[in-house]
């Protein structure tokens, strides 16, 4: 049993894992209650990507094992990474019962919990990591995003002013900050905020997207429509990936536009009516939206066609989103 777990643990550090696993396997039919082993597969499954098998392995390993905290923290990260976010927080609860100061945990513990959409228990967790970091401006920064989706503006909005103390230069703790002020309607506020962030990172597209999203507000379109074409490298939307993007610098007469759904159901409905703009420059219009606006949008005036985004594309010369 020990050749088998130290050649086993020769064959991991050289990531030969199925080979590993298969001594594993082996370890366990002569005895299914070998924790090493039940331990070693968890983290071969987690390796390989299973993290479902993993979060198993690691449920049976723990009936064997003594508990230690960095056994529970593991056990809890193979379940968050399963989805399994109830569990997850138990382990991390074991784990933080015998290191309660163990931060990497409090975060883990924190993250499944608004997972969960349990803000409050976050807040609380993250509250514990400021505590004992109080000099990072990241643990409050981490707090007021947590605190705001609890509900507690003023708390969330003294977070970030905290962190921006700490770190003048913290281009997110800027941007959150006037996120938060623009939901107030501190319209004003937001956008020197934004601009901060602007000048500290001209190229971030969280600062340039929330800039352009508060000039839409106020009705600034020239500006806020120019640089809400920011929105495509901010990480919430996939740019499309095809070729000849348009975006009107060029005549469209005779040829095939797709304009195509970019966002939810009422932007969809609100911008459809700008396929007459293209069709009456002599544009064919090609319109693809949700799957489920189908029905109320098939023959819409000045779209020669009008698909659903499940269907094949046809050919076309250029392509431009709806928004």
């Amino acid at each position: 049993m020990v050749l088998h777990l130290r050649e086993m643990d020769a064959h991991f550090r050289d990531s030969r894992l199925d080979e590993a696993a298969a001594l594993l396997r082996e370890a366990i039919e002569a005895d299914p209650r070998c924790g090493d082993a039940l331990e070693g597969l968890a983290y071969i499954a987690g390796r390989q990507g299973d993290a479902n098998a993993a979060a198993d392995y690691f449920e049976r390993a723990l009936a064997s094992l003594p508990a230690t905290a960095a056994r529970w923290h593991d056990a809890g990260l193979a379940n968050q990474a399963a989805g399994r976010h109830a569990r997850a927080l138990a382990c991390f609860d074991e784990a933080l019962a015998l290191s309660p100061r163990a931060v990497a945990t409090l975060h883990a513990a924190a993250r499944s919990a608004s997972e969960i959409e349990d803000h409050e228990r976050a807040a609380r967790v993250l509250t514990t990591v400021r505590d004992l970091e109080p000099r990072a401006w990241q643990s409050h920064y981490n707090l007021g995003r947590a605190l705001g989706l609890a509900g507690r503006y003023d708390e969330e909005i003294a977070a970030y002013r905290r962190a921006i103390e700490l770190d003048p230069k913290a281009v997110v703790a800027y941007i959150n900050l006037g996120v938060a002020l623009r939901d107030l309607h501190r319209f004003d506020e937001a956008l020197r905020l934004f601009k901060k962030a602007v000048q500290l990172d001209p190229d971030h597209p969280g600062a340039r997207t929330n800039r352009a999203q508060t000039n839409l507000l106020l009705g600034q379109f020239e500006h806020g429509w120019r640089e809400y074409e920011w929105r495509w490298k901010d990480g919430e939307q996939v740019p499309p990936p095809w070729p000849n993007p348009w975006r009107g610098e060029s005549p469209v007469a005779g040829k095939t536009v797709l304009v195509f759904n970019e966002q939810g159901f009422g932007d969809t409905l609100q911008f459809v009516r700008y396929v007459d703009v293209l069709s009456t420059s002599g544009a064919r219009v090609v319109l693809r939206v949700q799957d489920a606006l189908l029905a109320l949008l098939s023959g819409y005036p000045g779209a020669a066609a009008v698909i659903g985004e499940s269907e094949p594309l046809p050919s076309f010369d250029l392509h431009c989103p709806l928004l």
